[in-house]
């Protein structure tokens, strides 16, 4: 890849997500989550990071800034 971007929210809020979006309990929530690779370790292979734990707002302001970083740096092709 020529980058990555990691899109990241605190485990409580990835815990009251995926409850709410597939009916789980807290349990199933967690366990799920568990199997999943540390969020630190998935942060140092990223390029970029955004913070998904506030408003839909704020991350698409966040997607906006690095779309326009990647333009700039002329990382993606055929646009």
């Amino acid at each position: 890849f020529d980058f990555i971007i990691l899109i990241h929210s605190p485990p409580e809020i990835q815990v009251q997500r995926l409850m709410q979006r597939d009916g789980v309990s807290r349990p199933e929530a967690e366990r799920t989550l568990s199997m999943q690779e540390p969020i630190d370790a998935k942060k140092t292979r990223s390029h970029f990071i955004i913070d998904n734990s506030s408003t839909p707002a704020s991350t698409i302001r966040q997607v906006d800034e690095i779309w326009e970083l990647i333009r700039r740096r002329d990382c993606v092709r055929d646009l």
